[in-house]
């Protein structure tokens, strides 16, 4: 359990001198990693493989526009693996065993079950990891959030004998997991790992971008007074960022981001789910946690902060509140990269789903002219060039003169074996095979059951 942490003071000058430093590096990071960002706005909409909205001129108006849905068809068997190994019938996610011996065997069942009861009712596990393997499988990179969560909130309650209305206090407390959207995860452009610690790309800081409602900042503002875990926001720097941000403060619903743009990545989710914001009456904060020298004596300091970005804002600032000392954040890897992100399936399959798209239009493509006719008639025929040919239609024609019938083109015979070549490539690259998504066929004939179910096994 942390220890409870009062907020800091600074040196003179010291305040000062973090945020000019600290709205330089959330800038820097953004921009450092736009075309990261960009390229998982790219890969979301990969995997989705929408129908195309407007037509393709090339090679001629309507032409074929399908995407082939390469990295859907790979993903939706290995997320179901994923799920079902951690989280199958019958599969404990949390596991304890005796390290001193089997003399332990009975408390590690007894922590077991409270671990049990606890992802049940507060953690749930498999809701969390139901959307962080979204993230790591698709994109390469999953981030996750242990800490500890007390919250105070006012709440009413009628007596029924006397029907008095009383104001208490609630208090919550308990262990929490939480998954945190890559886009959402900022650290500097040189960092290849949380722990200020590491020996190769340390990060100096790392922050979590989220978002609060004004009432959200006022309550936060006066949590001190409810005896939540950590102090309230400072009531002064609220007001700033309310006003900065909504302006009116009797028209909360127009609360914006201020000068910065939405992100991206979320748009795009909005986007291909067919929604779209008109107003958020949200405010984007940050919650960093760096070491930075904020008494002046030349050592620095595990700080939390909450800040915003457009004001330069400091709304609390504490100690790391945890004894173990270390970040709440945790990394995990589809496949390991050399910095900070891993390989999602996106980015294994991204050349072979460009392929295969081309070759699926370039086959439909070669239907329709294989099955697409004109015709040609003697000069001096009746009829304009865009005349209606359909069947039953009467051709006048004089002695000697016929309709004749001109192909525009044959079925390639070979296509669908091109396709078939390209993706037993890709499935080879992305591990994404027929027995992995339960397929036997291309197993040999007469293999016995045993062997066919172990393989299978091993496949998942």
């Amino acid at each position: 359990m942390p220890t409870p942490p009062n907020s800091l003071p600074w040196a003179k000058g010291r305040e000062d001198a973090f945020k000019v430093w600290f709205h330089s590096q959330i800038w820097h990071s953004e921009s450092d990693h736009s075309e990261l960002t960009q390229r998982w706005v790219d890969q979301i909409e990969q995997w989705r493989a929408q129908m195309p909205r407007g037509t393709k001129d090339f090679p001629w108006p309507g032409a074929s526009n399908l995407e082939f849905p390469l990295t859907s068809i790979h993903f939706d068997p290995i997320y179901a693996d994923f799920m079902q190994t951690f989280h199958g019938s019958g599969v404990d996610f949390w596991h304890v065993s005796p390290i001193f011996g089997p003399q332990d065997v009975d408390k590690a069942n007894a922590l077991r079950e409270a671990l049990k009861i606890l992802d049940r009712d507060f953690i749930r596990m498999r809701d969390v990891n139901a959307k962080q393997f979204l993230y790591t499988i698709l994109l390469g990179t999953g981030i996750y959030k242990t800490h500890y969560v007390r919250t105070a909130r006012r709440v009413k309650d009628r007596d029924p004998d006397t029907g008095e209305v009383t104001e208490r206090v609630t208090v919550r407390e308990y262990p929490a997991v939480e998954y945190v959207p890559r886009n959402h995860f900022l650290l500097p452009g040189d960092a290849w790992d949380i722990d200020p610690d590491a020996p190769v790309g340390a990060a100096r800081w790392v922050a979590q971008k989220f978002y609060s409602t004004p009432a959200q900042l006022r309550a936060s503002a006066e949590s001190e007074a409810d005896s939540a875990f950590l102090p309230g926001y400072d009531s002064k720097a609220v007001q700033l960022v309310i006003e900065a941000t909504v302006g009116n403060l009797d028209n909360e619903a127009s609360a914006s981001s201020g000068d910065r743009m939405e992100d991206s990545v979320d748009a795009k989710i909005r986007e291909l789910d067919d929604t779209s914001m008109f107003i958020s009456p949200q405010i984007e904060l940050f919650e960093v946690w760096a070491r930075y020298d904020i008494n002046d004596d030349g050592i620095d300091e595990d700080i939390v902060i909450i800040w915003h970005q457009d004001t330069n804002t400091i709304l609390r600032m504490t100690p790391n509140p945890y004894d173990h000392g270390e970040r709440p954040f945790d990394r995990i890897r589809y496949l390991e990269g050399f910095g900070f992100d891993g390989i999602g399936l996106a980015e294994k399959d991204e050349w072979a789903q460009a392929t295969l798209t081309k070759l699926l239009n370039a086959q439909i493509d070669n239907v329709m002219l294989a099955n697409t006719r004109m015709y040609s008639g003697p000069r001096g025929m009746n009829m304009s060039d865009r005349e209606a040919v359909f069947p039953g239609k009467w051709w006048p024609l004089g002695p000697g003169e016929e309709v004749k019938e001109m192909r525009l083109g044959d079925i390639y015979q070979s296509m669908p074996q091109i396709m078939g070549f390209m993706l037993d490539i890709s499935e080879s690259s992305s591990g994404a095979s027929d027995l992995r998504q339960g397929n036997i066929q291309s197993l040999p004939d007469r293999t016995p059951a045993a062997t066919a179910i172990t393989m299978l096994q091993e496949s998942n």
